[in-house]
């Protein structure tokens, strides 16, 4: 332990070479207090009376103790005892003002030794601001999880209400669609040879529409669907893109497509609709193939940051940097149906998917040159 003689302070001594010391002491932003160890106040700057409220001639009325709230005396009394061994303390307390006010402060005592004697210095930094600092950030800590609470709460009602609109409003609609398809039916069986060329092509026509709209209700009927099973599962990547391809095998033979695969992971995942994220985009490669080449379409994983990171890639038409941003959005289609057949709601369907497993979709592709779809998955 430091010696105490060593902390040897004489302030008659330091009176006599000029009041410097004096007006460092006066004048400190901090309050100061000096006292002995009976808890005698012997000396306190400006900045103690303005804190407290005494002046100097009551401060030399009162002790320590004085200062202390009555369920503080217990610790100031065992800090005392602490000093006793001790040159320097910090401490937390609470003090209390002449006016019956309080506040919390951090104290740090310093025992020097004064014509023979030990007295205590201590220095007073009020801490109520901070502590009133860490209650408003608490409370508004406390306000926004309270706020993004009922928020997501209301957005996962709304998610439910429109899924649910989603559903009824495209089950309605198959009725009458269904109709409007058996009546094309019926009257062509009905006309059967006596139809001529121009009323057969408007029931055709017709026929064709009525067809297109039934995918376009199963699509945002299947959209409507997509994460209502939310029990995670262990799902084996490799195993599931060879089922695919298994399903695929018609179109990957008929059409000159070579489709390759590294070592892919075993992933925490809704098994159904990571097999129709991944069918999605290996079809929409093989859709989208150049016809003069073969297409090649290679897929891939990497853990990057906590994330499994997947890739498919293909060499075919390539997307126009500007429509890259907008493939996701339901209903968009990039190509008239008579180039590309489609509903325009797969893409929408594999970022409903990916954001059900908390992770992002994109695409960076040229035109011409291919396309590379990626997507994150949290580990």
């Amino acid at each position: 332990m430091e010696n105490v003689q060593n902390l040897f302070v004489d302030f008659k001594t330091l009176d006599e070479k000029g009041d410097i010391f004096k007006q460092m002491f006066d004048l400190a932003v901090l309050p100061i207090l000096i006292h002995d160890m009976e808890m005698n106040i012997i000396r306190v700057n400006e900045s103690a009376c303005t804190e407290f409220g005494y002046t100097k001639e009551e401060f030399k009325a009162i002790k320590v103790f004085d200062l202390h709230t009555a369920e503080e005396l217990q610790h100031s009394n065992a800090v005392l005892k602490e000093m006793e061994t001790e040159n320097k303390l910090t401490v937390q307390t609470v003090f209390q003002r002449k006016d019956g006010t309080t506040f919390h402060a951090e104290a740090t005592p310093c025992k020097y030794i004064l014509e023979g004697k030990p007295i205590i210095h201590v220095f007073i930094q009020n801490t109520d601001y901070k502590i009133k600092a860490i209650q408003k950030q608490q409370e508004f800590n406390a306000f926004l999880e309270r706020t993004v609470h009922e928020k997501t709460q209301e957005l996962l009602a709304k998610n439910v209400e429109l899924e649910n609109f989603a559903y009824i409003a495209s089950h309605d609609l198959k009725e009458p669609l269904f109709t409007i398809t058996s009546l094309v039916t019926l009257l062509k069986k009905h006309l059967g040879i006596e139809i001529d060329e121009k009323s057969d092509q408007f029931l055709n026509y017709l026929q064709s529409s009525s067809n297109r709209m039934r995918e376009i209700i199963d699509g945002i009927l299947d959209y409507s669907k997509l994460g209502q099973n939310r029990q995670l599962t262990a799902v084996n990547t490799a195993q599931l893109i060879q089922s695919i391809l298994t399903d695929l095998n018609g179109s990957v033979t008929q059409k000159a497509v070579q489709i390759s695969y590294g070592e892919l992971p075993t992933i925490e995942g809704l098994e159904v609709e990571l097999r129709l994220l991944f069918q999605n985009l290996i079809s929409n490669a093989i859709k989208f193939r150049k016809a003069d080449i073969t297409s090649e379409i290679n897929i891939s994983a990497e853990q990057k940051e906590g994330q499994w990171i997947f890739s498919i890639a293909d060499n075919g038409i390539g997307i126009p940097p500007k429509h890259q941003h907008e493939i996701f959005a339901l209903f968009k289609r990039l190509h008239s149906k008579s180039h590309y057949e489609g509903t325009g709601i797969g893409l929408a369907h594999c970022k409903k998917i990916v954001q059900l497993h908390q992770g992002e979709i994109w695409v960076e592709s040229k035109e011409n040159e291919g396309s590379s779809f990626y997507f994150s998955i949290p580990v």
